[in-house]
């Protein structure tokens, strides 16, 4: 199903959590009013579309995150560039106010306090609920933790901008919030009532175990987790696997070439243009608006994927794929590739490439509109992660078992290099950047493999305190209590 999102009666706070968002589904309401919200199982359901709602609108960022940083993305020939893409992010730079994740976080405490008042007909109903909320909480400062390190930990929700809570005194250890992301995990699992997927674009069981091994998998090979670690993702990825009923589609663009989300995916989220009017889809920045359209000879005419965009902005390819990102389509037959590099031609008869991967849909002569869903999850993003796992426990043949599998899709066959663990690491690194360039993961396989400072080049020689973000100015502007991330 798709969501229908209805404006959720929340006390909208001006507070260093939730200072410079627009909250565009919160107005202020009486203590009394807010206090008689939570009274039915109807209540509960809407609750959580409202935290659905606002992790569409944190997702809508996830990209900046997990791939302008890397060697994917350079400044295109119209563009100015953006501190983000060279890497020289400050405390003004946009994306580094948390205000988004907040959101999804505090309209998740406030169902998970009140949830349990409610009186359902039957309990499972309930249970699903309070597991998508805790999943959802739990996603959300596994991005947070990894994005800026300490944060502060907030569980109580906040109503009143009187409340303890609003001005926290400092940043949570990084430790401490990875011990409150599992609790949630461990906790939500027992809550599913079925181990499948009922929607695609809701947390399910399968979903909540992706997540599981995405954390796991980071905790042993970031923070020292170990053996343990890894056999708690291997656990947890097979159950995704084995419960998700997906399957990788024939062809690789299928899986892009849908307004629904498609058989191979595990967890989207999907893109509402009409909730989304005012920030246009971040692919934008990539392509080709009607005027410079205009200047591409008639053969590419043909094939370029986007004249010009329903809300209005320009589109001047700010940004492109990278050279660097190009040399890894090393293979013939990579079918992958012209998703990520459609070879165009102008008039002039010089030479480009335009982004083809997030492209929309059609709705009339020369429009097109954002229809693209945020993928979180999919199948072919955990057998890799799968692949992943079993190479760093010394299990060569059964790690490229699994590459093979994406390998094979593509249509580029298997693996022929060598069995050496560093052989095979480079091999699925390399295969993750292919498959899942620009859904929001490519920065973080980096750092999990530790190759930010050997594969982007504006990143030789910088210390790794420089790979988590600084706070905002404006949110420390009100609280000075909150430390700034070391190295900024």
């Amino acid at each position: 199903m798709k969501f229908k999102i209805k404006n959720i009666a929340y006390f909208a706070i001006a507070t260093l959590l939730f200072a410079s968002c627009e909250l565009d589904e919160q107005r202020p309401i009486s203590t009394t009013s807010f206090e008689n919200f939570y009274k039915t199982p109807d209540d509960a359901k809407t609750a959580l579309n409202g935290i659905y709602s606002r992790f569409r609108n944190a997702s809508n960022l996830f990209y900046l995150y997990g791939d302008m940083r890397s060697e994917l993305v350079v400044q295109g020939d119209l563009g100015a560039g953006s501190d983000v893409n060279r890497n020289t992010i400050t405390q003004n730079t946009t994306g580094s106010d948390w205000a988004s994740f907040y959101e999804v976080n505090n309209a998740a405490n406030l169902l998970l306090e009140n949830i349990d008042d409610i009186e359902f007909v039957n309990e499972s109903d309930k249970n699903a609920i309070k597991a998508e909320a805790l999943t959802l909480r739990a996603f959300t400062y596994f991005y947070m933790v990894r994005i800026w390190g300490d944060v502060p930990l907030i569980t109580i929700g906040i109503s009143s901008s009187t409340q303890e809570e609003v001005s926290p005194e400092s940043r949570t250890s990084s430790e401490e919030v990875y011990t409150q992301i599992i609790s949630d995990i461990n906790q939500a699992k027992g809550l599913f009532s079925s181990e499948g997927i009922k929607s695609k674009y809701s947390i399910s069981k399968p979903a909540l175990s992706a997540l599981e091994a995405d954390v796991f998998l980071w905790k042993s090979k970031v923070r020292g987790g170990g053996d343990t670690d890894l056999a708690t993702a291997l656990t947890a990825v097979n159950s995704a696997i084995d419960n998700s009923g997906a399957v990788l589609l024939s062809s690789y663009a299928d899986v892009f070439r849908s307004t629904e989300a498609t058989g191979e995916d595990v967890f989207s989220v999907f893109y509402s243009q009409v909730e989304q009017a005012k920030t246009p889809f971040w692919a934008a920045d990539f392509l080709i608006s009607g005027e410079f359209f205009n200047l591409l000879s008639d053969e590419s005419k043909e094939v370029t994927p986007l004249v010009s965009i329903t809300q209005g902005k320009t589109v001047a390819q700010f940004f492109t794929t990278s050279d660097v990102f190009r040399g890894y389509f090393d293979e013939l037959n990579d079918e992958r590739e012209e998703l990520y590099f459609l070879d165009i031609t102008y008039s002039d008869n010089t030479n480009s490439h335009v982004f083809n991967k997030f492209i929309g849909s059609l709705t009339g002569p020369g429009t097109r509109q954002f229809t693209d869903d945020v993928k979180i999850y999919r199948l072919a993003d955990l057998i890799l992660l799968k692949a992943e796992i079993l190479n760093a426990q010394d299990n060569p043949s059964a790690a490229v078992t699994e590459l093979n599998k994406v390998r094979t899709r593509a249509g580029i066959g298997a693996y022929l290099g060598t069995v050496a663990k560093a052989d095979i690491d480079t091999a699925i690194l390399k295969e993750r950047a292919k498959e899942l360039g620009f859904e929001g993961k490519r920065w973080f396989d980096l750092i999990r493999f530790g190759e930010v400072s050997n594969l982007v080049p504006n990143m030789v020689g910088v210390d790794s305190q420089k790979y988590l973000w600084p706070i905002s100015a404006e949110t420390r502007s009100l609280n000075s209590k909150l430390k700034q991330t070391p190295g900024y």
